[in-house]
């Protein structure tokens, strides 16, 4: 349920804002570049209930460790990784 964040002012009657709440929705700042194209990366797959990583999901879309089909993937940058998997 929502509350309701304007009050009423002793002196004035008037309603007025709680001052630690903006009166207008604060607007973040806009990345410069899409995060998609920042900076060469390498794709990983992980089973969601096991935590396998195999280097592709395998063909049937099964986990072969647990037999799910529930799989993660995310993105690491290159220069976070060790050189023998940033190839």
């Amino acid at each position: 349920m929502a509350r309701n964040i304007a009050r009423k002012s002793k002196r004035t009657g008037k309603l007025t804002q709680h001052p630690n709440i903006p009166a207008k929705p604060l607007e973040e700042p806009q990345p410069s570049v899409d995060p998609s194209d920042a900076g060469p990366k390498k794709v990983f797959v992980t089973c969601f209930y096991c935590g396998y990583t195999p280097s592709t999901v395998p063909s049937g879309g099964r986990c072969p460790k647990c037999g799910s089909s529930s799989w993660e993937r995310y993105a690491l940058s290159k220069r976070l990784l060790p050189e023998d998997l940033a190839v």
